[in-house]
């Protein structure tokens, strides 16, 4: 089980997901010659493909081999059901406290770690915001951009480049004015 736990946390983290998707990925939804995962039927019955790194596809294949998972439910419980939600809440919050970490979070919180990670590294990319959180918003599964909007928290970094996007229009707004003759 804390094998399992692990690869789940990491998928969290790592694809956005939440903790209702992750728990009911069947083998059958990974395709791994194209490194997707297909969610079906997720929140307000959507479904949506999402991507996962090479390192990811390793682990999943290494736990699909060491537990001889052939079909089914990727992660299961000790009786082969699909695994309770505050279970896995519980476990992860029992992590938290015994590695002395922030008590107050959530498991969920990964996906809000996601969400502004892959931001961030688009941004850096020098993708446009606008079409960055349009991406984002169909990735995550969400109905409107309001939603992926409350995920993306204003950090620092963010902050940072809102200020240098305003300083290179502010150059180009106010070019050839002489603002010290008033």
């Amino acid at each position: 089980m804390y094998y399992g736990y692990s690869i789940l946390f990491r998928l969290l983290y790592s694809c956005g997901l939440r903790i209702s998707e992750v728990i009911k990925i069947n083998i059958e939804d990974i395709n791994f010659n194209e490194n997707t995962i297909n969610i079906i039927n997720s929140k307000r019955n959507t479904s949506r493909l999402v991507v996962f790194s090479n390192s990811m596809k390793k682990c999943l294949l290494g736990y699909i081999n060491l537990f001889e998972i052939k079909d089914g439910l990727l992660f299961q419980n000790s009786k082969n059901n699909k695994i309770c939600k505050e279970r896995l809440r519980e476990f992860y919050n029992k992590i938290l406290i015994d590695s002395n970490l922030n008590k107050k979070a959530h498991i969920h919180d990964l996906r809000h770690v996601f969400c502004n990670k892959a931001f961030n590294q688009m941004l850096e990319k020098g993708y446009n915001e606008n079409v960055v959180i349009v991406y984002l918003y169909k990735y995550m599964g969400h109905k409107y951009i309001t939603e992926t909007e409350y995920y993306l928290h204003f950090t620092d970094y963010n902050k940072n480049k809102i200020l240098e996007t305003n300083d290179i229009f502010s150059k180009k707004l106010y070019e050839g004015v002489d603002l010290d003759n008033e």
